[in-house]
């Protein structure tokens, strides 16, 4: 099964993401997914999440099953519950410059970060 199969109706999305995400694919910093509520940019974030910490294209179903049950310690999730993000993510940012655990990046995705 194609690892991006989920993600239903983005192909443009999901081949930039590919590439970026392939050893040697150009990877920025940053990446701002953005869409209406429902349109998937959550599931987008976290299988780019986790094709860009596997360091293996046939370990990536088992990484998204760990950054998907929040328990790959390379990849931190903020979720916003309130209106303003607090304490966390300057917790979650102090982590950013180590070096990866097990994966071939650290990640952290922001939810609704607007």
């Amino acid at each position: 099964m194609d690892f991006w199969s989920e993600i239903v109706g983005q192909p443009a999305a999901v081949d930039a993401l590919e590439r970026a995400a392939s050893p040697g694919g150009e990877l920025a910093h940053a990446w701002l997914i953005t869409g209406p509520p429902g349109s998937g940019r959550s599931n987008l974030a976290l299988r780019f999440a986790a094709a860009l910490t596997a360091r293996e294209p046939g370990d990536r179903e088992r990484v998204f099953a760990q950054v998907r049950a929040r328990t790959h310690p390379d990849v931190a999730v903020l979720t916003t519950q309130k209106v303003v993000i607090g304490i966390d993510l300057r917790d979650i940012a102090t982590t950013a410059h180590y070096a990866p655990a097990e994966g071939r990046h650290r990640v952290i995705v922001i939810e609704d970060a607007d």
